[in-house]
């Protein structure tokens, strides 16, 4: 499993081979959809770990700095508030299955987050998020959407939900 998402919904990783017959086991126990992702690896299995070397030079050369509010790993759902981890957690996450739906979970029940906010193209993680949590989601996928959403985040913020 490369990453759980929601509810009934994660992504399996790995090679061809072994992809293809888990889409015959899956259909053969009655999944009633599975899609095949368009990607370029076989990402957050352990088919990246030649990814590493190359991965933790690269993370050498970054300055972190200590965060004042957490930040959650969806590498294992906890929140961190360290500089220096994060490097060595960069280095691990394309070989590291994502919780996303435990991240997410993390967020409300640990940090008591109020709302989420989805920012960039399309709408997939705030539908995935609705699924998962019981907090409001906004999305701002256009330059259009930027007014509603701000408009409907100024609404939670006043306790009008």
């Amino acid at each position: 499993i490369a990453n759980v998402i929601a509810p009934g919904q994660l992504v399996i990783g790995g090679s061809s081979a072994g992809v293809e017959a888990a889409f015959v086991a899956a259909k053969a126990l009655g999944v009633r959809k599975a899609l095949r992702l368009d990607v370029g690896g076989a990402f957050h299995t352990p088919l990246m770990d030649s990814a590493a070397p190359t991965l933790e030079t690269a993370v050498q050369s970054l300055k972190f700095r200590e965060s004042h509010y957490p930040v959650v790993s969806n590498e294992d759902a906890s929140a961190y508030t360290d500089a220096e981890a994060w490097r060595a957690r960069l280095v691990r996450h394309p070989m590291q299955p994502v919780r996303w739906r435990e991240t997410m979970l993390a967020l409300c029940n640990d940090l008591d987050a109020e709302a989420f906010v989805e920012v960039g193209n399309g709408a997939m993680i705030a539908g995935v998020a609705k699924r998962t949590v019981t907090i409001p989601v906004v999305g701002m996928s256009t330059p259009e959407t930027v007014t509603t959403a701000l408009a409907r985040l100024d609404q939670l913020g006043s306790g009008s939900r």
